[in-house]
């Protein structure tokens, strides 16, 4: 990992990407679709997010992203339609 990397995952804006290090673009979803997935409203994901309880969750800039991996680790029901 370089410096780069090694800095803004001590922040922890990337450190739920950086855990799985094959992750790939098509792994990190927006909080909508993780809402969705998990069955919960996207006002309840963003504050689990914020509160540090929800599993995969980062943020880029102001958005909240999550690690699509992490949440299907989690055994969660079923892709949103």
């Amino acid at each position: 990992m370089d410096h780069y990397h090694r800095a803004r995952s001590a922040t922890g804006t990337l450190s739920a990407v950086m855990d799985d290090q094959d992750a790939t673009p098509g792994d990190v979803v927006d909080l909508a679709w993780a809402a969705a997935y998990l069955r919960i409203s996207e006002r309840n994901a963003y504050r689990l997010a914020v509160d540090g309880k929800l599993p995969g969750a980062f943020r880029i800039g102001r958005s909240w992203r999550v690690n699509r991996r992490v949440l299907e680790s989690l055994g969660a029901p079923q892709e949103p339609k």
